[in-house]
């Protein structure tokens, strides 16, 4: 219908209307049905107007088509200048910008504007240089504005200028700075808001600043918990990538203050709908229930398989062994670190299907590895291959920093040794530790030969021998009750369990404690 009329805006300072002119006789007393624009360029409906006369005050008209019959939607500037503080949410610790927007303030002869605003000081405070006018009207006009922010909680700015304002949207910006806590919000409110003398009148709409809270698990920050936010947290807890600060945030899961292989196991448990561990603090809800328990304690080996010379590289394999009960671990990490021979290579052949892997290479010497299996990893797995230049015989290759879910080990030291003495595997556990009545001390010895495993003090004086014979290849285990050799109870703090091979020394603290 509307192709037989021409439809056309009438601007002028009071008025603006709308106009629909009929020019075509052969569609006469066939219903039209108009619908006016409730505002058009910052002016609001007034009324319809049929050839030059009142018709209807609603949006809407129905009429019959008359030859050069003529409507016109009227439009008047609203009495009062809408001034309106958007609601914000914004980012822990960072500087962000707070727009004010006018409605249309064309025509009205504004040269000067002054306000006060009022906030929660321990959630935003003014950042100098408080007022920015860049890509604003005040800024278009060339206005002077300046603000004080002395009066805490409050922000008093002010501005002028020669050429009055003109146009609508953002008036200003002002600058705060985020202080508070993730979840942390506060009204902005206008105390006062007036132009010139206080013509023309304003209304003013208050704003609201949440700062964002924590979504658990969620890397990217798309509101979504996917697979693809466990393998960014797996990533950056390795240093491959450094999440932004509210990713990083998100990704602490079980809220210990770092991101781990364990954090980015959880969250893809989440993400595919398994449980979260029992007895595990994590920020996710319980909506899927609890799984098993984690371990009362852990326990990882890892041994040279086979070492491979070649004239100018080696290959180590090396067998991983200790992660049995696979639902109860679903993280894995470690540092290999080979300080006489670069890593060429690091594989995982044939990583087997639920699994997510990523190795970082920190430098030549050192490799940074995390792994993570929502349904639970088993070490029988997971055998690595490591390609260096050339590794003598009888050169340590070091398991550092491992983690299984969120417990630390202690390191592990591989080397070859073409002699027939014992070969301690570096896997020395004491738990409980700390302890007020006993500790059991496990270990393994891959070949026979002689073993001794004793406590020291501080000073590295021997305070007990829990050990000292003969050992075949295997599992052990001793256990010590804060006593010393005389069967005395000794005072509680920090003690050296060390284990001793006619090759290698191994240790660990313990802390006693009453």
């Amino acid at each position: 219908m509307l192709q037989n009329y021409d439809i056309l805006f009438c601007e002028q300072r009071l008025l603006n209307y709308l106009e629909i002119k009929h020019r075509s006789g052969g569609l006469n007393n066939a219903s039209v049905t108009l619908t006016a624009p409730s505002t058009a360029n910052g002016h609001v409906f007034e009324k319809w107007l049929k050839n030059g006369a009142d018709f209807s005050t609603n949006l809407a008209i129905t009429f019959n088509i008359v030859a050069n019959g003529t409507y016109l939607a009227s439009y008047t500037l609203p009495e009062t200048v809408m001034v309106n503080l958007p609601d914000t949410t914004i980012k822990k610790n960072t500087i962000f910008e707070l727009p004010i927007f006018v409605s249309d303030v064309s025509g009205r002869g504004i040269i000067s504007f002054q306000f006060t605003l009022s906030f929660n000081q321990a959630v935003i405070a003014p950042s100098d240089p408080f007022v920015i006018t860049t890509g604003t009207i005040a800024g278009a006009a060339g206005w002077s504005v300046s603000a004080n922010p002395n009066n805490p909680g409050q922000l008093v700015v002010g501005g002028y200028g020669a050429q009055e304002l003109s146009g609508s949207g953002g008036l200003l910006k002002l600058k705060f700075d985020a202080m508070g806590d993730l979840g942390q919000q506060t009204a902005v409110t206008f105390n006062d808001f007036t132009f010139n003398a206080g013509n023309p009148a304003v209304q003013t709409i208050n704003g609201n600043v949440l700062i964002q809270p924590k979504v658990c698990g969620d890397a990217d920050e798309n509101g979504i918990i996917q697979a693809y936010d466990a393998a960014l947290i797996v990533q950056h807890g390795i240093g491959l990538i450094i999440l932004p600060e509210q990713g990083a945030v998100n990704a602490d899961v079980n809220e210990d203050d770092l991101i781990t292989a364990f954090d980015a196991a959880l969250t893809l448990r989440e993400a595919i709908g398994l449980p979260m561990p029992a007895g595990v603090e994590t920020c996710f809800d319980a909506k899927f229930g609890y799984a098993e328990k984690l371990p009362d304690h852990y326990k990882f080996n890892a041994r040279i398989k086979i070492l491979k010379h070649s004239q100018f590289t080696s290959i180590a394999e090396i067998e991983l062994s200790g992660i049995e009960a696979q639902t109860q671990v679903y993280a894995l990490s470690f540092d290999i670190i080979s300080p006489n021979a670069s890593i060429q290579n690091f594989a995982i052949p044939n990583l087997p299907i639920g699994y997510l892997m990523y190795s970082n290479p920190v430098n030549e010497n050192k490799t940074r590895v995390a792994i993570i299996n929502p349904l639970g990893v088993l070490t029988k797995d997971l055998p690595l291959v490591f390609h260096l230049n050339f590794l003598k015989d009888g050169a340590v290759l070091t398991f550092d920093n491992i983690m299984l879910n969120n417990e630390a080990l202690p390191d592990i030291v591989l080397y070859e040794s073409t002699s027939g003495s014992a070969k301690i595997q570096g896997n020395l556990i004491a738990f409980p530790n700390p302890f007020n009545t006993s500790t059991s001390i496990e270990y393994s010895v891959e070949q026979k030969g002689q073993i001794k495993v004793e406590v020291l003090d501080q000073l590295g004086r021997n305070v007990k021998t829990l050990a000292d014979c003969v050992h075949d290849t295997g599992y052990f285990k001793v256990v010590w009750n804060g006593d010393s050799d005389t069967g005395t109870a000794i005072k509680q703090g920090w003690y050296i369990i060390r284990m001793r091979s006619t090759e290698s020394i191994e240790q660990i603290k313990v802390n006693l404690i009453y």
